[in-house]
């Protein structure tokens, strides 16, 4: 029978073996082709449990022939079996079942190693049997084979008993062809790899307990490990997984993708359940990753991220729907999140953002539900994060998260105007802003109605329009002593602030800047305060105290109207002009004193104040607003330092049953006063009035008495070398105002 089984060979051998006899060289039986100088290796003489090493080539007659074909019977138990690359093709019957190897090495060879005999031919329809290698404990290969010389197929093209089972499989040969060990597999316990297989490719092997990967292997191809339940590193050399490489592998909880990897696809590991950490190692090229969620398919159930990369995506965010991901950590290499990134990654609950992060796509974190904090890391340069409209009007980059707690530590720029990454954040409680941050943006807290409160550090310089807009709930406000503005809106509505301090630093307050901080009981200004906006204190009717710094200049329109509980209203001789209605409605005020630098009252300026007794106007005062005081019946004392009567008309004052004082000797002026206003008041009386900030000059009688000229805040000046303005002369204790031009 098995002499009918060697006739079972190629023509080429049959050629080789008819061409010269069988001589035995080394332990080793050979025949030999004298036209093609080849050598076939038909057996060998050494005993049981001898190490075969057959010869790439054999000195015979004087001549030197090249090994290139094995057809014969390695029957009987040997320690190794070491086949040389210059084979080139493998009669199936030579390693039958009643081969034992310990260990059995292909060595590296140019040619893929080929099988013959047995009259099989793949997809033909009567195939023959065909004997595989048997009981191998130790296989090692260094070159390409072909399939069919480990494998053993019945007639109706499956395998047969016996399978090789192979203790360990060690592979340093090139895979790339799906068909070198593919088709059915063998089952292994350990499978190492070596660097010099380049290319894995199809599955080849089953049911090891240990993989082995070594440096080198670039590229590991479609299923080329699937169903394997084994612990997985990947070599830092690797530049492409194929699809479902390691899919279903159950023991697989954590996997590193080496930063020589360009693309990353989920399906490279699906249905690997038990997966829980990803980590992309550090680089600074970006790497795109797709098909972690496919449709309604998870691939990875991931919990914890590890990234050290850019990452960009093919359609969906990179991670978009991974809802068991907790934690994710990014490194430094990191400069940007891309557009829906982690969008309805709805276990996630907090994120750190590295100071290497300058930008974060729209929607990077919409639909993280649970997504309670977010650290942005201190850093100089400043975080753009863009930021879209919802079809409700929301900013879209958190949309639908409930954040309580936000670290700022940068400056945040967006795309468009009045789209906050973090506007209306209901839930937003505990707000902390960095000492590198050095302007509060525009919007940036708009409608976060429950942050706590607001403590502004040494860095800032300016907060920005509608910053903290409807912030209602909070109650404390710390403006540091180096913001120099503070933009429309800003806190406006924020209506449970105890108190409003305004530091010595800020230069200006925009237009309804605390609008209805009804809670505030006490309004602090600084004194480097120069401008107010209009309706800035509007409706802060809880303040019983209001105090203006020495350097304002201008009160806008109805910026402390409805300012009902403050009791009396004294204004700095630094300021010149305030607007419309600018303390109208303040109903408790007693009494009001302008100062001495003001020129311009506005219309309706103290309307309504009922409680109005005692009103003084300043010497520089030159006009008066219709309706300045209308309302204002409670009036008993209207005192007037100026000694020309400013302009004034009917309507400033509703009752003129009030007396009015004038500088002394200006009775008569103000009496014959053109306009329809001062010569209406029932009483007079003169006075000789201190002007604020002044300093009493020589009591010497006369034009020749010494005169000393003040500016607006008291202090001595050179009228020959003054800037143009308004000046205050001190002559013979008379004061007055002069111009200088």
């Amino acid at each position: 029978m098995k002499k009918i089984r060697f006739l079972l060979i190629t023509v080429a051998l049959i050629v080789s073996a008819l061409s010269a006899k069988a001589e035995e060289i080394g332990g080793i039986d050979y025949s030999f082709n004298d036209t093609q100088m080849t050598a076939t290796v038909w057996g060998t003489t050494l005993p049981s449990g001898s190490d075969v090493v057959i010869p790439e080539s054999v000195e015979y007659m004087g001549g030197k022939y090249s090994v290139k074909y094995i057809s014969g019977s390695f029957s009987g138990e040997w320690n190794s079996i070491t086949v040389p690359g210059s084979v080139v093709n493998i009669n199936v019957e030579s390693f039958n079942e009643t081969c034992s190897v310990n260990k059995f090495t292909f060595e590296y060879g140019e040619e893929p190693l080929t099988a013959s005999g047995g009259g099989w031919d793949y997809g033909g329809s009567n195939p023959a049997g065909i004997i595989p290698l048997a009981r191998i404990k130790e296989l090692y290969l260094y070159r390409s084979i072909e399939w069919k010389v480990l494998l053993n197929f019945n007639t109706s093209g499956t395998i047969r008993e016996p399978n090789p089972s192979f203790e360990k499989v060690v592979i340093g040969a090139d895979l790339s062809n799906n068909d070198t060990l593919g088709r059915p597999s063998f089952p292994v316990t350990t499978l190492e790899i070596l660097g010099s297989t380049k290319y894995v490719g199809a599955k080849p092997f089953t049911d090891y307990t240990t993989l082995i990967l070594h440096e080198g292997i670039e590229r590991i191809g479609n299923y080329a490990f699937t169903g394997a339940q084994v612990d997985v590193k990947l070599p830092s050399t690797l530049k492409e997984i194929g699809l479902g490489a390691f899919n279903n592998n159950k023991k697989l909880t954590e996997i590193t993708i080496p930063a020589t990897m360009k693309e990353f696809s989920g399906a490279s590991f699906s249905d690997c359940t038990n997966l829980r950490t990803l980590t992309f190692e550090a680089s600074s090229e970006p790497i795109e990753v797709y098909s972690i969620v496919y449709g309604d398919k998870v691939n990875i159930e991931i919990e914890t991220l590890n990234i050290d990369r850019n990452i960009d995506y093919y359609k969906n965010g990179s991670f978009e729907g991974c809802r068991s991901l907790t934690v994710v950590n990014l490194g430094k290499h990191v400069t940007y999140l891309h557009e829906g990134m982690f969008n309805g990654c709805t276990a996630l609950r907090s994120i750190t953002i590295p100071s290497s992060v300058n930008t974060i796509g729209e929607e990077a974190f919409a639909g993280c539900t649970s997504l309670k904090l977010v650290n942005i890391e201190d850093g100089t340069n400043p975080i753009t994060i863009e930021t879209s409209a919802t079809a409700n009007g929301s900013a879209n980059t958190f949309y639908s998260g409930a954040l309580e707690t936000v670290y700022l530590g940068r400056n945040v720029k967006y795309k468009k105007s009045g789209l906050s990454p973090f506007m209306g954040m209901e839930n937003l409680a505990t707000l902390t802003i960095g000492n590198k941050v050095t302007e509060i943006s525009d919007y940036l807290f708009y409608g976060c109605t429950d942050i706590a409160s607001f403590a502004i550090p040494s860095s800032v310089k300016r907060v920005g329009d509608y910053a903290f807009f409807d912030c209602k709930n909070s109650r404390s406000l710390m403006l540091s002593s180096s913001v120099e503005s503070i933009g429309d809106y800003a806190f406006y509505n924020c209506e449970k602030l105890a108190r409003i301090t305004i530091p010595k630093s800020v230069v200006s307050i925009g237009e309804y800047a605390f609008r209805n901080c009804s809670a505030a009981t006490t309004i602090s200004l600084g004194n480097s305060l120069q401008t107010i906006g209009d309706y800035a204190f509007l409706d802060c009717f809880g303040a019983t105290t209001i105090s203006f710094g020495n350097s304002l200049k201008q009160i806008g329109n109805n910026a402390f109207y409805n300012c009902s509980a403050v009791k009396s209203i004294e204004l700095p001789s630094s300021l010149e002009k305030i607007g419309a209605n600018a303390f109208a409605l303040c109903a408790a005020a007693e009494s009001v004193d302008t100062g001495d630098g003001m020129t311009e009252m506005g219309m309706s300026a103290f309307a309504d104040c009922e409680a109005l007794t005692t009103v003084t106007l300043g010497a520089s005062l030159q006009q008066i607003g219709d309706f300045a005081f209308y309302n204002c019946e409670s009036i008993k004392n209207v005192n007037v330092k100026s000694p020309v009567p400013p302009v004034a008309y009917e309507t400033a004052f509703t009752d003129y049953s009030a007396t009015l004082t004038v500088p002394v000797g200006k009775t008569a002026v103000y009496k014959a006063a053109d306009d329809y206003c001062w010569p209406l008041f029932a009483s007079f009386a003169e006075k000789d009035f201190p002007i604020s900030g002044g300093v009493e000059g020589v009591e010497v009688s006369g034009a020749d008495a010494p005169a000393t000229y003040y500016n607006l805040n008291g202090l001595p000046v050179d009228p020959a070398t003054a800037a143009p303005g308004l000046y205050i002369k001190k002559q013979g204790g008379n004061t007055s105002k002069v111009i200088v031009k």
